[in-house]
């Protein structure tokens, strides 16, 4: 299989093309990397961690699952980078990061020519937060905190304008809840998020086409319901719950949206916190993080595999570490 991923979406969205220098980081926030283009891996990690560097200030790295090992993007700064986002194809990632007078803004790094662009719609005087891809990288959402709350946005790469999400917005008006953590299908019509407009977390599933919402028992309990992953079809949906029946404080749970019932996941959950689940496109591989202990527990917070055909859980080879290693993300095409 040829190891350089699609770059259809570099034609598909312009404001990825039209990149600006890079700015140097590494292993560690002092660590000046060279840029280096990079477009090639398949089967694609992206997650936060603060090893090498003092607790919270956090890099992101990317780790090849083909190959068992990091591979070098020069994207982090001397500040705290946290919640990446990648595209399918690998070849973007986005990232909530707090490296201007603005706040936390969102940048979005290209792999293909190790470079920035930073877009005025990601770096306003709010906070942007909680960025992620359509699976056809056509689609920006994110978080902005409009006057101390956070709202959902939909960035339109290939049009540059904002896509119209009329009933949240119209929910949103003069109200004092919270959206966040959203995630899409392939084309973003289906956004998943979390959101307290029910008085607690909740996931809840717009439905860009019919403005519409689908609010569903399993996923709106009287407990907490949160950090969802939706596959690129739009079938499956993981998502973290302190729900009662679990094995831990948080379990990772698994959803059919066809059939409207819970996926079983034996062996994934333990009696620690397992959450931030992400998943690849038949989620059958379901990434997360956790801090349990015992055999192959590095410390701290680790990011685990989940193979869901052998109920196996794993980690590759330096994929996580005695630091806290979190905000997994996969790039799968």
């Amino acid at each position: 299989m040829n190891s350089t991923p699609n770059r259809s979406f570099r034609a598909a969205i312009p404001w990825l093309v039209l990149a600006l220098a890079a700015l140097p980081a590494g292993c560690g926030k002092e660590s000046t990397v060279t840029p280096v283009p990079d477009c090639a891996g398949i089967h694609l990690l992206v997650l936060a961690s603060d090893r090498n560097v003092a607790a919270g200030l956090f890099d992101v790295y990317l780790y090849d699952l083909d190959a068992g090992g990091f591979r070098v993007i020069a994207l982090n700064s001397t500040s705290a980078d946290v919640n990446p986002a990648i595209t399918r194809d690998g070849g973007a990632i986005a990232v909530q990061t707090h490296r201007a007078i603005t706040g936390q803004d969102v940048r979005v790094y290209d792999r293909c020519t190790a470079s920035f662009l930073d877009r005025p719609e990601l770096a306003t005087a709010f906070d942007e937060s909680d960025p992620t891809f359509s699976g056809n990288a056509n689609l920006l959402a994110f978080v902005r905190d409009t006057l101390g709350h956070g709202r959902l946005r939909v960035l339109d790469g290939l049009n540059r304008r904002f896509v119209p999400l009329p009933l949240l917005d119209a929910q949103a008006a003069g109200n004092s809840f919270d959206d966040h953590g959203p995630t899409l299908d392939q084309t973003g019509r289906l956004i998943a998020f979390t959101t307290n407009r029910g008085g607690n977390d909740d996931v809840w599933i717009y439905d860009r086409t019919g403005d519409s919402v689908l609010t569903l028992p399993e996923l709106a309990t009287a407990a907490a319901e949160l950090e969802p992953s939706i596959t690129p079809d739009g079938r499956y949906l993981a998502f973290a719950s302190d729900r009662a029946g679990g094995d831990g404080g948080f379990d990772v749970y698994l959803y059919d949206l066809q059939t409207r019932a819970m996926v079983a996941t034996a062996g994934l959950n333990s009696p620690a916190d397992d959450r931030h689940p992400a998943v690849n496109t038949d989620a059958g591989l379901i990434v997360f993080e956790s801090n349990r202990t015992g055999t192959g527990a590095q410390g701290g917070i680790d990011v685990w595999n989940y193979n869901r055909s052998g109920g196996v859980v794993a980690q590759g080879i330096q994929q996580s570490s005695a630091a806290s290693d979190v905000d997994p993300a996969l790039a799968w095409p």
